[in-house]
């Protein structure tokens, strides 16, 4: 079965930073990615600064997540 579509969108008051970003990626997107894509996938994202911050480039390889370059 083929599923489409960008999985659940978590609604957040304010402007959010890359500790607020990697709360959503940990508790939000890798239970998703666990139960609707459990074999090999590859995450997509921009150059916003809380996309490329230090602390997320750790927390990718950390959890075994592809980026797409």
């Amino acid at each position: 079965m083929v599923r489409c579509g960008s999985g659940p969108i978590p609604h957040k008051q304010g402007i959010m930073n890359a500790v607020m970003y990697e709360g959503i990626l940990r508790d939000v997107m890798l239970p998703y990615a666990e139960w609707e894509m459990p074999l090999k996938w590859i995450f997509q994202q921009d150059n916003d600064p809380k996309h490329t911050a230090k602390r997320l480039k750790q927390f990718f390889p950390y959890n075994d997540i592809g980026l797409l370059e």
